[in-house]
């Protein structure tokens, strides 16, 4: 499991230093994160999701109807770094946060 939660903060460090964002924003916890649970092995899993609320205490009693949500795809490199790119189409960034948010709104407190 020590693995796995370095590996989610290498993976959350790449996001924010690609949107211009200090990557110590992590340690000192203004972000609320979370990783999907993953699969057992035998599912071979290829992809998961996680969850990085960026300034969640900008908001207080958000909608989250109107709180813009955005969809990025990190992708490990040849060179082992990783790559990270938006979702270009909205259309498909739109229902990815639709069924997204299925799941997110009622488990985290930032989406109350």
């Amino acid at each position: 499991m020590v693995v796995i939660q370095q590996s989610l903060t290498v993976l959350s460090w790449a996001y924010l230093a690609s949107s211009g964002r200090p990557v110590d924003e992590l340690t000192r916890r203004i972000h609320y994160s979370h990783i999907e649970p993953l699969q057992p092995p035998k599912m071979k899993q290829r992809s998961f999701h996680i969850v990085l609320d960026i300034d969640k205490d900008m908001l207080s009693d958000p909608d989250f109807e109107r709180v813009e949500h955005e969809v990025h795809r990190v992708h490990r490199a040849t060179n082992d770094t990783f790559k990270v790119n938006r979702i270009s189409n909205p259309a498909e960034e739109q229902n990815f946060v639709r069924q997204m948010r299925l799941f997110t709104d009622p488990f985290y407190p930032w989406a109350k």
